[in-house]
């Protein structure tokens, strides 16, 4: 094994000894661009933004939230001025 199933077989082995949370890093353009088959659709009306408060909302006192550095990180930001 090497590559990518060699470091996901690591994390699983250290998630299962360890029960604790495990991150793992990717790099920029490690993935090759990739396009859906098909167009995905959805019946669900809960929206990006909906989700993301009901998420926050849930959060205890000592939860973390880790973020991309894009737009799920702003509006995160904005929520956690709303909710204090």
């Amino acid at each position: 094994k090497e590559g990518a199933e060699e470091v996901l077989d690591d994390a699983m082995r250290t998630l299962r000894t360890r029960s604790s949370p495990y991150a793992l890093l990717v790099k920029k353009r490690t993935f090759a661009p990739y396009k859906l088959k098909a167009p995905v659709t959805s019946d669900h009306e809960l929206t990006r933004e909906d989700f993301l408060r009901v998420a926050v909302d849930e959060l205890g006192e000592w939860d973390v939230v880790v973020a991309t550095t894009g737009f799920t990180s702003r509006e995160l930001y904005e929520l956690r001025d709303e909710f204090g």
